[in-house]
């Protein structure tokens, strides 16, 4: 299992996103992005500090 805070990229939020690897945790976090945070689109930029938090549990 692995696991991404919202916070640990820099958003006031205190959403935990998990999922079985990472493609599920970026697929999860992209949602979560336009839903809450109204984020259309990640940069490359914020995907690689996406990539660079995602912690196993």
């Amino acid at each position: 299992m692995k696991e991404l805070r919202c916070a640990d990229v820099g958003f006031e939020c205190s959403e935990v996103i998990q999922g079985e690897d990472e493609q599920e945790i970026l697929r999860k976090v992209a949602e979560h992005a336009r839903e809450i945070h109204g984020i259309m689109e990640i940069d490359e930029e914020t995907g690689q500090k996406v990539r660079s938090q995602i912690q196993d549990v």
